[in-house]
């Protein structure tokens, strides 16, 4: 072997050493970010959500305002939604119509439970959930049963490490009319979703959904994930119409 292929092949060797071993695939950084997230005994954060749809002869628009407490009881976490939306639909020349509602959505462990407010009518509804939302364990068992999912590669948002996952509808499902992807940004030190960002099948975004003010680990009262019923509302017990189970 002449000194020079000699050299080439050192370099080579040198740079392979120098490489990571491998690329993290999907199930490894899946399973990062659930055990980021089952460290934490209590979460608390604001999440601003706003998305924009237009069709020929209509505009919807929509945005939303939450505050979210979530607490570990064994091994659930309970969760509590406080949330203020405005949706705002305009159809060919008529004038915009503008509804304004606030919900709160409370799981205690056992069962989901909903009071909406629109338009000055209450409604309260009790459900046994499938799967909590903000569960850990199972939120990434949730999307893979109703999307396809990609690991992008990793970026930084305000200067912090994020893995990026990708979700698309399943081949052979209805287009979604909302949104065709949609790029999750989740944070390496905790686990949590900072933000998402909605595109439509042209690449265009049409929404997005931004973390703030994330707290952990601070005191949260266990009656905050108690249900009481708004004084005069009857609720629309669910559960006795689940004929499936």
């Amino acid at each position: 072997m002449s000194r020079r292929v000699s050299r080439i092949a050192s370099i080579a060797a040198g740079l392979l050493i120098a490489a990571p071993a491998f690329a993290e695939t999907l199930e490894e950084v899946e399973k990062k970010i659930v055990e980021a997230q089952s460290k934490h005994k209590t979460v608390q954060y604001k999440d601003k959500t706003n998305s924009e749809s237009n069709m020929p002869g209509m505009m919807m628009k929509s945005s939303m305002d939450s505050t979210i407490e979530l607490m570990r009881k064994g091994d659930k976490f309970l969760s509590r939604a406080d949330v203020k939306s405005v949706n705002i639909t305009k159809m060919g020349d008529q004038p915009e119509q503008k509804i304004e509602s606030t919900m709160t959505m409370i799981y205690d462990g056992q069962f989901a439970y909903t009071i909406n407010e629109t338009a000055g009518m209450k409604s309260a509804m009790k459900m046994k959930p499938d799967a909590n939302t903000y569960d850990p364990v199972n939120m990434f068992k949730t999307l893979h049963e109703n999307f396809e999912l990609k690991l992008l590669p990793e970026e930084k948002l305000d200067g912090k490490a994020m893995y990026v996952i990708e979700l698309a509808g399943k081949k052979g499902q209805p287009e979604n009319p909302a949104f065709s992807r949609i790029a999750t940004y989740y944070s390496k030190d905790t686990g949590l979703a900072m933000k998402s960002v909605h595109f439509d099948k042209a690449g265009k975004q049409v929404g997005s959904s931004v973390a703030s003010d994330v707290k952990l680990n601070s005191e949260i009262k266990p009656e905050r994930f108690v249900f009481k019923a708004p004084e005069g509302v009857e609720v629309m017990d669910m559960t006795k119409m689940d004929m499936g189970k």
